[in-house]
């Protein structure tokens, strides 16, 4: 993140990510698929391309730039909350209990990887 800038990163890396998933969706006959999608398969692409790879990259990337690689990465433990929160809330899920605590706990812990850090400040 010295050299590049997070919008270049993320650039690269979906460039690199592209050429190299080519040859595998190829191989399951993707282009002859791709005719076929509903509109819903269609959204679904995008809504992928643009929040889950574009910005999330770039703010996860500007996270690093910003905290530094050691804080950023706890923060990725947030990943599987917010599926579990988007699949309640767009695909009707149902929450469970242990889901809850699991998230409780998942927040407990980057709380207190981060609390030396809060206390300075």
């Amino acid at each position: 993140m010295i050299k590049l800038s997070p919008l270049v990163s993320v650039t690269y890396s979906s460039v690199i990510g592209t050429i190299l998933l080519f040859l595998p969706a190829y191989w399951e006959k993707f282009p002859a698929k791709i005719l076929h999608f509903s509109w819903q398969g269609w959204s679904g692409v995008w809504y992928l391309s643009i929040f889950g790879t574009v910005l999330g990259f770039l703010w996860y990337y500007q996270g690093i730039k910003t905290i530094g690689p050691m804080k950023a990465s706890i923060f990725i433990n947030f990943v599987p909350i917010s599926a579990l929160f988007l699949s309640y809330l767009i695909l009707h899920e149902p929450m469970h209990f242990s889901l809850l605590l699991g998230t409780m706990m998942v927040v407990g812990g980057v709380y207190l990887t981060n609390k030396s850090q809060l206390a300075k400040n």
